[in-house]
């Protein structure tokens, strides 16, 4: 929690990228927030419309941040694998030097 929203009602921060969104059961102006076995928030609007508007807020900030985590994961992968390429070169340019200088010792 950022210091100067302490005095203003702020009851903390979620981890929206793992955060589950829920649609409350009976009551059509609350939401709440849940990361299993760590914390539980709930938002309650003036209307169902403004819940709404929340939900479309929420899940495209939720959203935003699984594209920007699975790009990278990506990212991790395409570099993994020009890794794997680059070693699998050197291997063979090392065989193939290996096998020059075993000619070159033998004549």
């Amino acid at each position: 929690v950022v210091g100067e929203d302490v005095g203003k009602g702020s009851k903390g921060s979620i981890k929206m990228a793992v955060c589950e969104i829920k649609v409350h059961s009976t009551d059509s102006t609350r939401v709440d927030l849940v990361i299993p076995g760590e914390q539980y928030f709930y938002l309650k609007a003036l209307t169902a419309g403004e819940r709404q508007r929340w939900l479309v807020a929420l899940g495209t900030a939720k959203a935003c941040l699984a594209d920007g985590r699975s790009k990278k994961e990506k990212e991790l992968s395409d570099v993994s694998q020009t890794l794997k390429g680059k070693m699998s070169e050197l291997r063979l340019y090392c065989d193939l030097l290996l096998e020059q200088v075993h000619k070159i010792q033998e004549s």
